[in-house]
């Protein structure tokens, strides 16, 4: 049986995978299960708080917001942080194929942050321009109470 030499001094044999390694890739596998939980657990809790899912008009206050997304967020990214983590180790240990799991994970993990973070900065805009310059939102600034076009509007497309 060959062996890989390793810089750490220890040796795998060949064709063997360190456990390390089969950590990483079945936390590389719970990433999308994380995010589906997250998502279905997010929804509930909003809709068990009092704001159903759907109209982009009626979003929850930013404190409830945050309540429900930072815990959930930080689920979803702990599968791609642990696979970052197993893989690396395990190319440390002299597995090199470590380094995908490793990079699936970590490139999840800047994902998600950013796409949280993405998502929290743009309500911050919206409020700050809606209350600030007393601007409506777009979906209100096209629509009646009811829902229906308002005349302005139609009648300012039927100009032009």
């Amino acid at each position: 049986m060959t062996t890989s030499p390793v810089s750490s001094g220890r040796h795998i044999p060949a064709g063997r995978s360190s456990p390390l390694l089969k950590w990483a890739w079945i936390f590389v596998a719970l990433i999308p299960v994380a995010f589906v939980v997250a998502l279905v657990v997010g929804e509930g809790l909003l809709d068990t708080l009092g704001y159903p899912g759907g109209d982009s008009n009626d979003l929850p206050p930013m404190g409830v917001t945050l309540l429900v997304g930072v815990p959930l967020t930080l689920l979803t990214i702990l599968p791609g942080a642990f696979a970052a983590y197993f893989g690396w180790r395990a190319r440390q240990t002299g597995d090199n194929r470590g380094t995908a799991p490793a990079a699936i994970g970590a490139i999840s993990v800047l994902y998600m942050l950013f796409a949280s973070a993405a998502g929290i900065l743009q309500r911050l805009v919206d409020r700050l321009v809606t209350s600030s310059l007393g601007v409506l939102p777009k979906a209100s600034l096209f629509r009646s109470c009811d829902g229906s076009p308002t005349a302005d509007v139609v009648n300012r497309h039927k100009k032009h």
